[in-house]
Order: C-alpha cells, then structure tokens, then sequence
C-alpha cells in the first residue's frame, strides 16, 4: 500500500496564491440539487477555501480544499482538513484531526474522528470510522459498522451492518456483515531473521450494536 500523505504534507504541497484578501461572503452554491445559500471556507493560512452551505458548520481552524464541499447539516470539528474534491455533507460529522481527500464522500449520520477516509472511498448511513483508521481504495464502511484502532480498509472491501472492525487490515473484495467482531492477530510463527512478522484479520465473536 502507498504511504499516506500526512495533512501536513499535503497542505504545504497545495500551489494556494490566493491568500490575499480573502473573506467569507453569503453567497448561493448548487452542491447538486439547486443552488443554496452557501459561502466559501476561509482557512486557517488565510487561503479561499472550499464552499459550505449556510446549513452545514465548518470551525475555524479546519481546512477545505478549493474544491472540497460541506453542505446538508454536515460538520467538520477541529483541526481536521477536508481535500481535493471531498464531499461532507448529509448529517455527517468530521471530528478533530481527521482527513478526508481524493473524491471521498463522508454522509448520512456518518462520524469520522481522528480517522482518515481518502481516495474514492465512502463512510455513510450510521457508520463511524475512529482512532486513526483508514478507509482507502474504494472501501464502503456503511450500516453501523465501527472500525477502530488503526485499523485499514482498502481495495472494494465492505464493512456493514453491525460489524466491529478494530486494529485489522483488509483488502482485496472482502465483505464484512452482520454482528461480526474482526480483530487484529499477530502470526506467531517463526520467521527468518529481518523478517517481518505476518498479521492476519480474525472473527472473534458477535459484537452488540453500539452508537460511536
């Protein structure tokens, strides 16, 4: 898997030289269904951001992309950084220090919190994507499935219903469902020297259905 791009990086990356003046001013914005009152996002380094609707909240001190949206009643919280061409929107909630870049969407009662969800990948329904997980590829975290612990989704995987996804990596078509629990586990067997150990995804059990 390539390395991920740090918010940091990506930002310092970005060619932004419309720094000067910048304010934000009520406008109207069609984010796909007619046009509403919307302004665009004034970041943190002074640069014209991404449009937000009236009916949508983006703090201060988060970053949107010139081509990025939050509309609907979405919120993006904190020092998190909406990139490229994202989507935010539905009642989707952005916490502090998480990423959404490419052509992600993060929508419905989606919750992302200190999590990343970039590329073409989808977090929606009642989903919440936590603690420095990440969604990638064109993974779909819908339902109200929970992934947690650094855990990676990538490639066309699919993690719905009530699953409970903590700290394992899939890949590949994989389809999680139901009141599955999938955790990490380390692969005990003795490797050569310099070799890194393998790790694996398990089924552990059932898991009761959770808010985030």
């Amino acid at each position: 898997m390539a390395a991920i791009e740090t918010p940091t990086a990506h930002a310092r990356r970005r060619d932004m030289t419309d720094r000067a003046g910048c304010s934000r001013r009520s406008e109207g914005h069609d984010f796909g269904h007619g046009e509403v009152a919307a302004s665009r996002h004034v970041n943190p380094d002074g640069t014209l951001g991404g449009w937000v609707a009236a009916t949508a909240n983006v703090d201060q001190v988060a970053h949107v992309d010139p081509d990025a949206v939050v509309f609907d009643n979405a919120r993006v919280f904190g020092r998190s950084y909406v990139f490229d061409e994202a989507q935010v929107f539905g009642n989707a909630r952005v916490l502090d220090g998480s990423l959404i870049s490419g052509t992600a969407r993060v929508f419905d009662n989606a919750t992302i919190d200190a999590a990343g969800v970039i590329d073409q990948a989808e977090v929606r329904e009642d989903a919440c994507l936590l603690d420095g997980s990440i969604a990638a590829g064109a993974a779909q975290v819908a339902g109200r499935a929970r992934v947690l612990g650094n855990a990676i989704l990538r490639d066309q995987v699919i993690a719905t219903d009530d699953v409970w996804i903590d700290g394992a990596e899939l890949a590949g078509t994989t389809v999680v469902a139901g009141r599955t629990i999938v955790q990490h586990h380390p692969d005990e067997t003795p490797t050569d020297a310099g070799e890194p150990r393998r790790s694996t995804a398990v089924v552990v059990g059932k898991v009761t259905p959770s808010t985030c």
